[in-house]
């Protein structure tokens, strides 16, 4: 019973596992400026590499792996994706994704946030993992893709929720800074991210600055017009 127990324990393993393995030469280092709850700015250590993937059908393919550590708080997140066939060996889609006007990073003792628009979706990315240094992390990540390859492709990361916050913003948010613009903006920017409790505020931008709040479970709960700094301060002045 017990032989029987464990077999059927490896077979459901194998059936979540890859041949996954980094390509030679291509992990580099970097960093990412991050939001953090004095309102300042932390700078969060990244590596980043390609790995080759061979499913269990024998499918071959790449895949971009990028690993955020946070050395103040020995917290990291990490992220993957599989890539078009035209940037394998040497994508840099991560790069370009965390530094866009509709992406932020938030760092704190408790985890690292990827806050991200998809259009008028929400998607956030969030993760308390803990590891000793930055190369721990990428170890403890690239080693997590090779036992539960299909679970991870699945997932994408540590954590992904999406929220539809769309449904909390007038139509006018969206037309952009121009009035006579008829088309909507393809998102919002993203100009700062801070914590009140066990809820976040995103200041977003389109036509105007706004506030967002977001709980712990990073659904967005409201959405408010704020004073701009660095415009007018008469809310009802487009």
């Amino acid at each position: 019973m017990k032989n029987g127990i464990l077999l059927a324990s490896f077979a459901l393993m194998a059936a979540h596992a890859a041949d996954v393995s980094e390509i030679a030469f291509t992990r580099s280092e970097g960093s990412f400026p991050a939001h953090t709850s004095s309102g300042g700015t932390a700078h969060l250590r990244s590596m980043h590499s390609m790995l080759a993937v061979h499913s269990l059908d024998g499918t071959p393919y790449q895949d971009e792996l990028v690993v955020l550590f946070d050395p103040a708080s020995g917290k990291y997140l990490w992220d993957h994706d599989i890539v078009m066939r035209e940037d394998e060996g040497s994508a840099k889609n991560f790069a370009s994704r965390i530094t866009t006007f509709n992406s932020a990073l938030y760092a704190d003792k408790d985890g690292i946030a990827w806050f991200a628009f998809a259009g008028w979706n929400l998607m956030v990315r969030h993760s308390s993992g803990e590891a000793r240094s930055l190369e721990d992390a990428y170890d403890q990540a690239l080693h997590g893709l090779q036992a539960h390859w299909l679970d991870h492709l699945e997932r994408k990361g540590e954590f992904v929720k999406r929220s539809e916050v769309w449904k909390l913003v007038p139509e006018d948010f969206a037309r952009g800074p121009v009035p006579d613009i008829k088309w909507p903006l393809p998102a919002p920017a993203i100009e700062n991210v801070t914590r009140s409790g066990s809820e976040w505020v995103l200041n977003i931008r389109g036509r105007w600055l706004a506030k967002l709040m977001v709980d712990k479970n990073f659904e967005a709960t409201s959405f408010e017009r704020i004073p701009d700094p660095g415009g007018s301060a008469d809310l009802n002045t487009p």
